[in-house]
């Protein structure tokens, strides 16, 4: 490590492993915690159930939690010729935070939507928190959808909003040739989500990705991406 231009010291790094992604079912949350040699094991916590609480390790007095908001879904159309906007992306926070050993901390991780509306929140306690993306609109005869916002970081040190969906694009009227809207991403994960382009017939809307947006179309709408949080604990 580098201070004001001077070797400090060495850090080793952790190995790949010590990452765990823990997906399980709906009400199951994996409250076990160990240590690898170098540090106890970051807890990633994606396509969770909404809430939930975890426990700091023994020991453990510093946490570094990273949240997304959930994906905002597409928005759908009443006309093949106007394809609806992407949803927008879920917004990003970080912080490091003092913890109490052995402490309980509720955390939230948003849902995706795949019924038109706005993507869930993400949080860790009362300390990090981020918005869901907006939802895109749908698109209308002789109009189409419009992407919707991102996401915002609400509570931490860093707060980086998630990238906003983009409008249906219609190429040409005459032909039909229109595509939906682009989901948005969230911060550092990219999740592009469109559709194909349409000939006269209904767009199959792509579903977002995590933290990411769906794309608009003009058939059934497309679930847009859960959030997520990491919590590396130091």
């Amino acid at each position: 490590i580098w201070v004001a231009g001077s070797f400090v010291t060495t850090m080793q790094i952790p190995p790949a492993a010590s990452v765990r992604l823990f997906s399980g079912p709906q009400g199951t949350w994996n409250a076990a915690f160990s240590r690898n040699g170098y540090r106890w094991e970051p807890t990633v916590l994606g396509a969770t159930p909404s809430g939930g609480t975890v426990t700091v390790p023994a020991g453990c007095t510093l946490v570094r939690a990273l949240v997304w908001g959930a994906g905002g879904c597409g928005g759908g159309s009443s006309a093949l010729g106007a394809p609806g906007g992407g949803g927008g992306g879920g917004g990003y926070a970080e912080s490091l935070v003092a913890v109490t050993p052995l402490a309980a901390i509720p955390v939230t991780v948003g849902v995706g939507n795949a019924t038109g509306a706005a993507g869930g929140s993400s949080s860790f306690g009362t300390f990090v928190a981020a918005t869901g993306g907006s939802a895109g609109t749908g698109g209308a005869s002789g109009a189409t959808g419009t992407g919707g916002a991102g996401g915002t970081g609400t509570a931490g040190t860093i707060l980086i909003p998630g990238a906003a969906g983009t409008d249906g694009i219609v190429y040409s009227y005459s032909s039909s040739s229109v595509e939906g809207g682009q989901g948005g991403w969230g911060y550092a994960l990219p999740s592009l989500a469109r559709a194909a382009g349409g000939s006269g017939a209904a767009i199959t809307p792509a579903p977002g990705g995590l933290a990411g947006g769906s794309s608009g179309g003009n058939g059934a709408l497309a679930a847009s991406g859960n959030g997520l949080v990491i919590l590396e604990w130091l």
